[in-house]
Parts: structure tokens; C-alpha cells; sequence
């Protein structure tokens, strides 16, 4: 069917002549260069022009998904005028509603304008046109398809598809504000409207569109971002005025071109808790398809009427409807036509509500799951990664869920939340996956809305455990934590006390996980838990393997020059808990004295945190970095500082024992200290150097093994050997697995 009406429109307009109109904005091609006018059609030539772009067999298909003969009849003549072009005249021209567009386009060459890149905009008032108080700058086409032709509505025998009063309608390309005003005067001060826009020079005239309409804007928001498949995603702007656009890639012959970064329909939805979302407009220079990607849970959810441009792309023509009908959603698919050119070609999608696709389970089962602020992270890397993917290897069925911002109770000293945005979560998750593809369906996002039914959960450090508390008792959830230092953890700290005594105090409360021998005395002491609640696994996880280990490079062997640094985050300025201070007064001493050392600092700090510039050519920074640049960069280092101090960050705030171990198991010296005496003998002083928080000290000892590199070398091979011998990351693991699953 559909290449035989294509065949009968080809050869009704075959050999016209018509000229292209002058007196109405008409860009249409030159005559084909396929057309003999005065011989026979060549059928398979046109259709092989058309199928180059875009395959006939997708556009059959489009043709029987839409709904009404209107749409199909359209469909087949924006197809011919794509061959044809100026051959075909469409339905569009022959309106005498052009009328209307001259008188507007005539007013408003005696109005007020301002310039922007691409045009001259009028102000135009529109009680004429039915939209009482309504004014704006803007030009004549655009009032006329907007207001007049109302390119986003459609409405044939009793297909209805429009934004009506009390709507929730996200507009995608909000230019200058034309149609989000249209849609806020439709909507009423019942509904709202989120306009998407991010080109600058547009969101200026936006704004001064809006500051014409007080009655309108409340109902309007502006969100600075692009519309994209997922959020996050940092991509190059062609700036064009309302045909500006974005691409992942930068646009040929640019020198420097801003970047913006995107936002997805489903991430917003959730992130502004949208209960519904009723229509969504798209005109968004090609990217309407990415888009809609990202709008799959808000369309499936609620199933909002929709109008999407096709015209940017003649791929779209076919693949949008596609699409859409793929999701399962019961939509009636019709098209709408603008202009008398290529432009303004709309799909609409209009929902039947009674065959709504269900929102999904109110109640979600699972046997073990982990719970987590932080992960998955943009780049994967440090010890709650490993863990998190080492337990969803070892323990079938097991999930990770990510929290959303949660509040702690009034018993926690610190009032900021815990978890990530929806936003971040999708576009943390669609970079993790490119790491690790294996787990893609066993990460999820923690609905508040949803009843879970867990069988255990497990989650990390005293402030998330808390955080989680009322979740927990909510539904019911046995859980298991780990107590590592930090993390709202504070000897005699009096709220820490609390939140832990309450954690204690839960009837869900299963099992807590400590690592360092001080933690386990101060709860025993304290009477918070008892023993058989407790299981004991030294220290943390590392990054490595001994295997790991590359070839040595020893000074004034394979190089010249020795090497010390300091790998760790950095929580409050200069670092102050990690001893960032201690390092540099000990770099300043140590750099003066002896020609061939040098230091080397891996974590967020840079040159300005503490002035280093007596020492600038001998000090180097790296910022963050993932575990393959450590093995390299471990193969080089001579001795690793870490002199972590106490009561810092927050009363009672401790670092655990070893900090930064990772250097040991890559054969790299670690020189630490241990205050609250958590080594308790596990480590000699041939396998690793414990150092007072003192500069004196830190010196004393880095010059000793300066001058003795035979024991330098010997402390670095003696620590690697026991640190895996207590601390191998696979045996913590199928330990915490064990413990997890026996419960």
C-alpha cells in the first residue's frame, strides 16, 4: 500500500511547474535533477534517491502506524516533496489563513525590535489573535505557526491530541519563549510548564518575554540545559539562534567552543518529583530521537501526549515512530505539517489512558542487597568499588542500590545528606558500564515510593547506616554495616555515641563489621554491642594484588632521583587530618638539604593549598587518578608518606590502620602513623616505619633509609609480603561475602 500511494503521488506530481512562491516563506530545492520532463517516470531511481536516506521498508512501517487518512496522506506527500521538491505543492499553501500571517508580518514592521545573531525580533501584541495581555518579541512566522496555525495541536475526527488546562508540559527548545507562553496561557495558573533552553543570547530574550507576561511566568520555568538520553553528558554547542544545537563531537574548523552539559526527561521528572507529566513538546535541532531515550520511564509512567519534530532529520521520519511504538505504550500516531517548506513536520502521539502501561511493582523482593551514596562512580576506582563489584560476582541475586539525598535524624551532628541525585545516578551508571558491562542489571536506584522487601541489606560507615536507619525500620530490612574510622565515627564523641546506640538498638540490626582494634574495644567498653554482633576483619581493602607489582626502579640504580608522596583525599583545607602540612614542612627541609629528592602528591590538592613555591620545581601534582596509573607510578616511588592525625575533621575522627596501604602491595615503603595503637604488633619495624605527626620525626626517619637503601629496599619487600598475608583484598572479600551470606 504504502509504495503504491508513493507511485500515484510521484506521478500526480511527476510534471508540474510549479515556481517557487515568493510571496510566502518558501525554501525549497531547485527542480530534481532525476526529473525528465519530457519522458517516461523512472520509479526505481526516485525511490533509490529516497531509500539513500532513509530504507522504504521503516517508512512503510511509519506509514501503517499512523492512525487517521489526514497523517497517511500527509506522510506520502512530505515524502514526494523530499524527491520532488518544488514539484509538490502541499495542502498548507492553499489555507486562507496566510491572510492572518501578512497582517501580522505588516503590523510588525512598525514595532519595536531587538537584534540578536540572526534576526530583527518585533514586539508583537496578541489579543488580536485571541491571547489576551499576551506580548512578546519575536518574528512574524513564528506568531503565525504558533498562534495561529497552533503547530502543536492536533485535532481530526475525534483524534485530539493538545496541552489543556492544569497540564505538567515539559517544552524541549525553548527558544525564545514563544511557546512556553503559548502552553502557560493554555495551562492556566493550575498547570506548569519547564522550558529547556541553554543558548544564552535565547535565554536573554526568554527572560525579557517573560518579565511581558507576569500573569504567565510563575507558570513557566526556565532549566538551562539540554535536552539528551542522559544527563550529564558534556557536549559541544553550534550556537544558531533558535537552530542552535549540540553534538558530542566538535563541530569542524571551531576554535574554542563552549561546552554545556544535559539533563534527561527521566532525571528530571524524578529529581523535581513531578507527579505526572502530561504533554512534551520537542523541537530540539535533531536530537529529539536522543531525547526520548532518555524519557522512556516518564512516557511508560505517564504516558504523556506527545508532539515531536521530525523534520530536522529524515531518519527521524521513521525511526521516532518506531521508537515509540516500541515501548508498548497504546499511542495514536499522527502527523502535522507547518509551513509551505521541509519545516515543521510534527508527530503526534496521543495516549489511550484506559490501555496505560501499569507504573510497574509496588513491591520490590530481593535476597541480598547493598546500599550505597557513592556508587557507581563516573570512573570507577577505590575500595567500596572493588567490594561493591566483588560481592555482586560471589553472591547470586545480589543488587546495589544507589541512595537518594536522605537527611539524617536530629541525632547526627551534621545536617547534610547522604546519596546522589537521580541525574547524576544515570549518568554515573551509564559510564560505569562501559567498565564493568557484566553488572548493568544488578545496579538500581532506591525509590522512596516503592515497598522493598529485603532479605539483608548492607551498607558502609556510621553516617549512612543512620541516614538509612529509618528506611531500614520502614520496611522491615535486617541489615549488616561496616564501622570503618571516618564517616561520622568519633571516639567519645557524644552524637556519634547516640546515632550508633540507636543503630544498636534496632530490631533489624544483624551484624556490624569493624576493622581496626580500637573501634572494637571502644563499642565493647562502652557496653553498645555485643560480642557475638561483631566480626573482626583488619583494616580495608586495596586496589591491588601483588601480582600487580611492575619491575622495581631503584635509586641510583634505574634512576636518579628519590622519590616520596603522599597519595590521599583531601576533606578540610590543607588537609590538616591526612598531614598534608607535615608533608610539605618535611618537602621544604628535605628538598634544601639533598639535590635529588623530590616529592609527588596524588589526590585533589594543588599548588595552592599550602604555598609551595620555594620548592615548585621539585614538588609535582597529579590530582586524581585511577589504579593503573598507581602501578606505575608505585614502581617508581621510594617511600610513601602518610601522617594522618586525629580529631580534625570532627571531635574523636580517626584514620585507620595502615592508611594508604595500597604502596605496600606494589612494593613501595609506607611510613605512617598510629596513634591509637591499631598495629598492635601485626607489623615490625623491618616491614613498615610508624611515624609520630611530627616533622622532626617524619625527617629523622626518611633520612635514615636516604642513607641505607639496602633496608629501604628490604622494608619495601618485607611490607609487601606481610600486608598481603593480613590484608589480601580476595580472601576479605569471600569473608565479608561469608558473612553476609550465613546471616
Amino acid at each position: 500500500m504504502f509504495l503504491a500511494r508513493m507511485k500515484e503521488a510521484l506521478a500526480a506530481n511527476y510534471y508540474n511547474q510549479y515556481p517557487a512562491m515568493s510571496d510566502l516563506p518558501r525554501r525549497l530545492p531547485p527542480q530534481s535533477q532525476m526529473v525528465n520532463p519530457d519522458g517516461d517516470i523512472d520509479y526505481a531511481k526516485l525511490f533509490a534517491s529516497l531509500a539513500q536516506q532513509v530504507s522504504l521498508k521503516s517508512l512503510a512501517n511509519t506509514y501503517k502506524l499512523l492512525s487517521n487518512d489526514y497523517s497517511r496522506k500527509l506522510f506520502i506527500d512530505l515524502l514526494t516533496l523530499r524527491i520532488l521538491g518544488n514539484k509538490v505543492s502541499l495542502d498548507i499553501e492553499k489555507s486562507p489563513l496566510w491572510e492572518q500571517y501578512y497582517s501580522i508580518a505588516e503590523t510588525m514592521k512598525k514595532t519595536p525590535f531587538i537584534r540578536t545573531r540572526n534576526f530583527n525580533l518585533h514586539l508583537y501584541e496578541l489579543d488580536s489573535l485571541g491571547f489576551d495581555n499576551l506580548k512578546m518579541f519575536y518574528f512574524p512566522i513564528g506568531i503565525f505557526t504558533d498562534f495561529v496555525l497552533k503547530q502543536y495541536e492536533f485535532n481530526y475526527d475525534g483524534t485530539v491530541c493538545k496541552v489543556e488546562n492544569g497540564d505538567v508540559v515539559i517544552d524541549g527548545g525553548g527558544c525564545f519563549g514563544d511557546t512556553a507562553l503559548y502552553f502557560a496561557h493554555v495551562v492556566g495558573p493550575t498547570g506548569k510548564v519547564f522550558a529547556f533552553e541553554f543558548i544564552r543570547e535565547n535565554m536573554a530574550v526568554f527572560q525579557k518575554n517573560m518579565a511581558l507576561n507576569p500573569t504567565l511566568r510563575d507558570i513557566i520555568s526556565l532549566v538551562p540545559n539540554p535536552l539528551w538520553s542522559h544527563s550529564g553528558e558534556h557536549l559541544y554547542i553550534t550556537e544558531d539562534g533558535p537552530a542552535s544545537s549540540v553534538s558530542s563531537a566538535k563541530p569542524a574548523g571551531s576554535g574554542t567552543v563552549e561546552m554545556v552539559s544535559t539533563v534527561s526527561i527521566d532525571d528530571f521528572v524524578w529529581d523535581n518529583n513531578l507527579e505526572k507529566v502530561d504533554f512534551i513538546k520537542l523541537d530540539i535541532e535533531g536530537a529529539e530521537l536522543d531525547a526520548l531515550h532518555g524519557a522512556e520511564k516518564t512516557i511508560k509512567k505517564f504516558t504523556p501526549k506527545l508532539a515531536i519534530c521530525l523534520y530536522h532529520n529524515i531518519q527521524h521520519f521513521a525511526a521516532i515512530p518506531a521508537y515509540l511504538s516500541s515501548l508498548g505504550v497504546d499511542y495514536a500516531f499522527s502527523l502535522g505539517h507547518y509551513t509551505p517548506h521541509f519545516g515543521k513536520t510534527v508527530l503526534f502521539a496521543t495516549p489511550n489512558k484506559s490501555n496505560a502501561i501499569d507504573e510497574g511493582e509496588k513491591t520490590k523482593k530481593e535476597s541480598i542487597v547493598i546500599i550505597d551514596s557513592e556508587f557507581p562512580q563516573e570512573i570507577p576506582f577505590g575500595f567500596r568499588n572493588y567490594e561493591i563489584n566483588g560481592l555482586l560476582r560471589l553472591i547470586s541475586g545480589c543488587k546495589c542500590y544507589t541512595m537518594p539525598p536522605m537527611k539524617p535524624g536530629n541525632l547526627a551532628w551534621f545536617s547534610h545528606d547522604y546519596g546522589m541525585s537521580h541525574g547524576k545516578f544515570s549518568y554515573n551508571l551509564s559510564r560505569y558500564n562501559s567498565f564493568y558491562p557484566e553488572n548493568k542489571e544488578n545496579i538500581r536506584y532506591l525509590d522512596p515510593n516503592v515497598h522493598y522487601e529485603i532479605q539483608l541489606a548492607y551498607s558502609y560507615f556510621l553516617a549512612e547506616t543512620y541516614v538509612l536507619l529509618p528506611f531500614y525500620n520502614k520496611h522491615k530490612i535486617p541489615f549488616v554495616f561496616v564501622l570503618y574510622p571516618g564517616g561520622a565515627f568519633g571516639l567519645h564523641n557524644a552524637s556519634s555515641d547516640a546515632m550508633l546506640k540507636e543503630i544498636f538498638s534496632s530490631p533489624y540490626f544483624r551484624k556490624v563489621i569493624v576493622t581496626q582494634d580500637g573501634t572494637r574495644d571502644y563499642l565493647l567498653d562502652k557496653g553498645m554491642c555485643p560480642e557475638d554482633k561483631m566480626d573482626f576483619l583488619f583494616a580495608g581493602y586495596t586496589q591491588f594484588l601483588t601480582s600487580d607489582t611492575l619491575p622495581k626502579q631503584h635509586f641510583k640504580q634505574e634512576k636518579d632521583v628519590f622519590d616520596i608522596c603522599f597519595v590521599a583525599a583531601k576533606y578540610i583545607p590543607r588537609g590538616l587530618d591526612k598531614g598534608y602540612d607535615l608533608v610539605i614542612e618535611s618537602a621544604k627541609y628535605l628538598v634544601s638539604k639533598y639535590p635529588d629528592i623530590h616529592f609527588h602528591v596524588v589526590g585533589n590538592y594543588d599548588a595552592y593549598d599550602i604555598d609551595v613555591s620555594s620548592i615548585k620545581d621539585r614538588i609535582h601534582f597529579y590530582g586524581y587518578q585511577q589504579a593503573d596509573f598507581l602501578q606505575s607510578f608505585y614502581a617508581k616511588m621510594d617511600i610513601c608518606l602518610s601522617p594522618s592525625r586525629m580529631n580534625q575533621l570532627y571531635e574523636g575522627n580517626f584514620h585507620g590502620f595502615p592508611l594508604g596501604f595500597d604502596c605496600m602491595f606494589l612494593q613501595t615503603a609506607l611510613f605512617v602513623t598510629d596513634e591509637l595503637d591499631n598495629n598492635r604488633g601485626r607489623f615490625n619495624e623491618r616491614e613498615l616505619v610508624i611515624i609520630k605527626p611530627k616533622v622532626e620525626d617524619i625527617v629523622e626517619k626518611i633520612e635514615y633509609y636516604y642513607h641505607h637503601l639496602e633496608d629501604l629496599y628490604s622494608l619495601s619487600k618485607n611490607g609487601q609480603t606481610k600486608v598481603n598475608l593480613l590484608c589480601n583484598p580476595l580472601e576479605r572479600l569471600e569473608k565479608v561475602a561469608g558473612i553476609l551470606m550465613s546471616i
